[in-house]
């Protein structure tokens, strides 16, 4: 393996988020209610002195084939297999405005450097055989038993039981208790020799524990048979309440069986535990040292219930967070950023039983450091161990700040396209706004044709637990890890995510087809695009832009102006569909001059037309001044290369495939020669770590209601302290005592020499838009201060300045003067 290949590539994010100056937008009122409770904020619509409104036409054109695909189920059609392009009620070739509005919005934010919101919650599973220390020697480990060193695990077994709680539990109630247990593994062999096994079953070729069960038993509900309880005897290799590794205690006896037999439930001392066969295994064939021999075992449990010794073998406490975490990973969601959590084969079979109050076999791990308490469990002794960090979490490494929806902070994205904090406080101000740019349908001009024929296809979407590809790694010229080292994953404090990800422009290929899935017609999808040189049109109102807003949004249109970027719109972007290019066609956009700022419906006021090149050169400058260096960043570099079609795409731009004829599993030989995605430029990265996470302390399961009671409810920062939000969780009750904290620093108020010196700082062509982002300190100006901050404006641009007459008529110059003559 020489390389990782891919279809998409990831453009580093910014480590710190560039608010937007759009004070008197939101955020001043914001600021000033802080500091006078009956002021309020003026409607979202209120026209700026110095704001822009009108239409433009945009052009879209497909430089290859487009599918942008419609909902057969909301159109009058059948789901099926078949993806076609969105059309109208009178049956004409479109593109919802969504999707365009979608397009751009994802380049702003990254040009703009924006906050990364939209990164799934969902804890990630890593099952990874390669990787010694991310994943086995977590599993299993190199014991001395006896005077010989062999391999044992450091899973333990038990039967996990449901305890009726509500559903909305919060993270630290206690839901399930698992009762520890001994486990023996027991031979195929051994299973055939002695006629426990059906005559009939096959237990060497690769399955899925469901069908294993569903084989044995006729159906797939083994907790409703007794056949499976059995009379054994094993050898024990390690002991309960041996020392493990030198820090924690074996939690039940762990061994192989000797001889087993069928028995009745009240003569039975175990149960038969059966697994997944990942891989065929040939009993005629003689075992290799060290080679990766296939699973030839399952296991027996005892019974719950079934030690005299129960008093020294408490149950182990599952809280809240501990079973969502499980669900997260033993579901087919997780990975696929969907919201909701189908679970998986296997979690399928069992939960039905888990929900009837019945035990369920589950292998576990406890907390590293020693001790009982549960780190993470799952439905086979090499389970899917989740990752300590979630995506999200990862985030906050990798841009500080950027989860706090909260914090009274908004970027030049949101103040443009709107903004919706999900699941915030009713009273949380800030939480919902509507953007003000709206895009109409863009209808095909022409009559295009689709195909006869679709084209087969798999639109399986890539997994971020490929960690050389998602996690931003140390990376050699040579394309590999640094100095061969290991891995970052998500099991690292200073891990960071590689970065928004982005599918590349390349000519247009064929999509692969795995030779096993050829014949599976469930996983294929058939595409029918539209052909390359369609053209659509649709509208886009703006309302209210400043101008470096409106030069963001033309900005990224066609990235700058850019020669060669194309945008990746709709299905099929891995195969090389849906590249676009974005013109503009009848553009009226005007400014709001002052009589429109005092009337806009008078009939006297002629609005200024705006010049879009003008209003490009305005974003540049305004990113310029609040991101020094901005031009020149990784983050921009990085989004315009990924925009440029790829050179030598034909075998870098595709999937790598489980089935190469050269290297069998690409993706675990790029892995074994320790490569890395490279960036769309071919340059290292700058950055690959962040300040170390601190790992949360683990709820208490045992004060279920403390956690309730005692957490702190959400509140908005009003720059005076926290104001609660409404409603309480939870009965009262008195906090744990904290440790003392030093005194709080205070902060020192803003004088009008700090202030006249931030305003100096400013560039004249940036003046009109930044200006706006000294409001809050401008306002926390001693009165007396205030009117020699006001001539210290006019000042700098003139007393017969248009800019100074738009400032004085704007709303928060107004409030300014306001405060002052009180």
């Amino acid at each position: 393996m020489d390389k990782v290949r891919s279809p998409y590539t990831f453009v580093p994010v910014p480590e710190k988020a560039v608010p937007t100056s759009l004070c008197d937008h939101v955020v001043h009122y914001r600021s000033l209610n802080a500091q006078h409770p009956d002021a309020r904020p003026e409607p979202i619509d209120r026209p700026f002195a110095d704001g822009l409104s009108g239409t433009f036409e945009l052009v879209v054109s497909a430089m290859t084939p487009l599918l942008v695909r419609r909902d057969e189920s909301q159109q009058g059609g059948d789901p099926s297999n078949d993806a076609k392009p969105f059309r109208t009620p009178d049956a004409k070739y479109a593109i919802p405005g969504s999707s365009l509005r979608g397009m751009l919005r994802n380049v702003v934010e990254i040009a703009a450097f924006a906050k990364m919101l939209r990164v799934s919650q969902r804890y990630i599973g890593v099952r990874d055989l390669q990787n010694r220390p991310l994943y086995i020697d977590h599993m299993a480990g190199i014991a001395n038993v006896r005077g010989r060193s062999q391999p044992v695990p450091r899973v333990f077994a038990g039967w996990l039981r449901r305890k009726a709680v509500a559903a909305d539990a919060p993270d630290g109630a206690l839901v399930a208790e698992i009762e520890c247990a001994d486990f023996f593994k027991v031979s195929y062999e051994l299973l055939e020799s002695s006629g426990v096994a059906p005559r009939t079953m096959d237990l060497c070729k690769r399955q899925g524990a469901k069908y294993k069960y569903k084989e044995w038993l006729g159906d797939d509900k083994p907790w409703t048979h007794d056949e499976l309880d059995v009379a054994y005897r094993a050898s024990t290799i390690q002991a309960h309440g041996e020392v493990v590794d030198g820090r924690i205690r074996r939690q039940g006896n762990y061994g192989v069986v000797a001889s087993i037999q069928r028995a009745a439930s009240d003569k039975a001392n175990g149960r038969l535990v059966l697994t997944g066969q990942p891989a065929p295994w040939d009993r005629n064939k003689t075992k290799q040292p060290r080679q990766g021999n296939p699973k030839h075992h399952d296991f027996v449990f005892s019974w719950p219930g079934a030690h005299t010794d129960n008093a020294e073998r408490p149950p182990l406490e599952v809280t809240a967070r501990d079973f969502r975490v499980f669900e997260q990973v033993h579901s087919n969601a997780g990975e696929q950023g969907r919201n909701d959590v189908e679970p998986n084969e296997e979690w399928g079979m069992w939960k039905a039983a888990y929900l009837a109050g019945k035990p369920v076999p589950v292998f576990y791990l406890t907390d590293p450091s020693g001790g009982r308490t549960l780190r993470a469990f799952g439905l086979a002794m090499m389970f899917r161990l989740a990752y300590k960090w979630s995506l999200h979490e990862v985030l906050e490494t990798t841009q500080p700040g950027a989860r706090d929806t909260q914090d009274g902070s908004i970027d030049l994205a949101e103040a443009i396209f709107g903004r919706v904090v999900e699941n915030a406080p009713k009273d949380a101000q800030l939480a919902m706004f509507a953007g003000r740019v709206s895009i109409g349908l863009a209808r095909a001009e022409g009559e295009p044709r689709v195909p006869a024929e679709g084209v087969e296809s798999i639109l399986g979407a890539p997994k971020p637990s490929f960690y050389p590809a998602y996690i931003a790694q140390r990376t050699a010229p040579s394309g590999r890890t640094l100095d061969n080292r290991l891995y970052k994953t998500m099991m690292d404090d200073d891990s960071i995510l590689a970065g928004y990800k982005r599918y590349r422009p390349q000519p247009v290929r064929r999509p692969h087809i795995p030779e096993k899935a050829r014949s599976n017609k469930s996983v294929k999808t058939f595409l029918f695009p539209l052909p390359a040189g369609t053209t659509f049109r649709a509208q886009v109102r703006i309302h209210n832009l400043r101008r470096h807003e409106l030069g963001a949004l033309l900005w990224a249109l066609d990235f700058g102006g850019h020669e060669g970027a194309r945008h990746g719109l709709g299905l099929g972007k891995p195969f090389g569909y849906g590249q676009v290019k974005l013109a503009v066609d009848s553009f009226q956009v005007a400014a709001h001059d002052t009589g429109w700022a005092a009337d806009p419906f008078a009939a006297s006021v002629t609005p200024v037309p705006a010049d879009a090149a003008g209003c490009v050169a305005d974003f540049r400058a305004y990113m310029a001044q609040a991101a020094p260096g901005w031009a020149a960043s990784e983050t921009l570099r990085e989004l315009l290369a990924s925009a440029q079609p790829m050179e030598d795409a034909q075998d870098n731009g595709r999937y790598m495939q489980i089935d190469n004829q050269t290297w069998r599993n690409e993706f675990s030989a790029a892995k074994k020669e320790y490569f890395v995605l490279p960036l769309a430029s071919g340059k290292l990265r700058q950055r690959t770590s962040g300040a170390k996470r601190v790992p949360k302390p683990k709820p208490d399961p045992t004060a279920s209601d403390k956690v309730q009671a005692t957490a702190k409810p959400p509140g908005i920062d009003l720059g005076g302290g926290t104001a609660p939000a409404s409603g309480t969780a939870g009965p009262t009750a008195a906090p744990p005592p904290q440790p003392a904290q030093p005194p709080p620093v205070a902060t020192p108020r803003p004088n009008l020499a700090g202030f006249v010196a931030k305003l100096d700082a400013l560039k004249a062509a940036t003046a009109a838009a930044m200006l706006p982002g000294l409001v809050p300190e401008l306002c926390r100006l001693p009165e007396g201060d205030q009117a020699a901050a006001a001539d210290a404006i006019v000042a700098r641009v003139g007393p017969g300045s248009p800019s100074s007459q738009r400032w004085r008529d704007a709303p928060w110059w107004k409030e300014v003067w306001k405060r002052r003559s009180k």
